[in-house]
């Protein structure tokens, strides 16, 4: 499953953080594993994914939780994995402009 964070031009019924509603999801749901877009429709990709949901969301699942977004370099999904607490990462745009990425994140580099 894959969620973000609803942007503010959403019906206040709309606007949960993923961390609100998360508590809900586990392997009982049927599903696998979250994945995690920590930014809203509106920030679009000139905001920084916002790594205060991401964390929050980490703790609250009773699912593995893949960041997704701003996946750039292996320092960055290095990051997040230690400090966000995810279980993985998704690169698209960084790997599509780096093709090596996903090479460095396994290896540590």
């Amino acid at each position: 499953m894959k969620f973000q964070p609803a942007d503010p031009s959403s019906p206040p019924a709309a606007r949960l953080a993923p961390f609100q509603f998360a508590p809900g999801l586990s392997d009982e749901s049927g599903a696998a594993l979250v994945s995690l877009h920590a930014r809203t429709r509106v920030d679009g990709y000139r905001a920084g994914v916002r790594d205060e949901v991401l964390q929050r969301t980490c703790q609250a699942v009773g699912l593995p939780v893949f960041a997704n977004g701003d996946i750039r370099s292996a320092a960055r999904a290095h990051e997040v994995l230690s400090d966000g607490g995810c279980a993985g990462v998704m690169a698209g745009r960084g790997a599509v402009a780096n093709p090596w990425l996903l090479r460095q994140i396994a290896s540590g580099t």
